[in-house]
């Protein structure tokens, strides 16, 4: 009885064992699948980046620069900030670097030092913002007069047809919502005597009755 009872033990030990084993080797498997789906998936995110299908992300800049992408992050002054990842879109970096950390990159160059406050009160943006705001909640609000100059946005309201809707003192943010209005209006134009066109071939095409 004793053997038997033993024996007993032996092969419950045994299933535990093999149990163990068996979900070591799931787990691993697992990893490896985990693992292969990643590179995968990085590789397909690439490839779109490289033909032009998607914007290229930080990541992918870092690699480009032989970096990492707190190395890359770093210049933007952004390498502990909470809103830029690998995944983030280089484009959308500039949004989220302060305005003073703006302005130095936009001044290298320069032979003239940057002075933030003297810049600011350029802008009239005095008491409206700091050199900590970033710099997507400055340039929504920086009058056109300053942010294009008086000849390039000359250009601008010819080119687009604009008259006193905008002005110097239009804001950057108003102009571009104003933009995006006239374009919407003139591919409206556009389509509409493209359909008429359309309507009129069909109807001449159609058989008389």
């Amino acid at each position: 009885m004793n053997k038997g009872s033993e024996r007993k033990s032996s092969t419950g030990s045994d299933k535990i064992t093999t149990l163990i084993i068996v979900v070591v080797i799931i787990a691993v498997l697992g990893l490896g699948v985990f693992a292969t789906y990643g590179k995968i998936a990085k590789n397909v995110i690439d490839n779109k980046i490289a033909n032009g299908e998607m914007p290229k992300t930080v990541e992918y800049a870092a690699e480009e620069a032989g970096m990492t992408v707190e190395e890359y992050l770093t210049q933007y002054g952004l390498e502990n900030s909470a809103d830029v990842n690998g995944e983030t879109p280089v484009n959308d970096l500039y949004g989220y670097m302060t305005f003073e950390k703006y302005m130095t990159m936009a001044n290298e160059g320069s032979e003239e030092p940057l002075d933030i406050d003297a810049v600011m009160e350029d802008w009239e943006l005095t008491g409206k913002v700091t050199k900590d705001t970033l710099w997507k909640d400055v340039e929504p609000i920086i009058p056109v007069g300053k942010y294009f100059g008086e000849e390039q946005l000359a250009q601008y309201k010819q080119a687009y047809n604009l008259g006193d809707e905008v002005n110097e003192q239009t804001t950057y943010g108003d102009f571009q919502k104003i933009i995006e209005a006239k374009i919407s209006e003139l591919s409206s134009a556009t389509a509409a005597p493209a359909a008429d066109a359309d309507a009129a071939a069909e109807a001449t095409a159609a058989p008389a009755e």
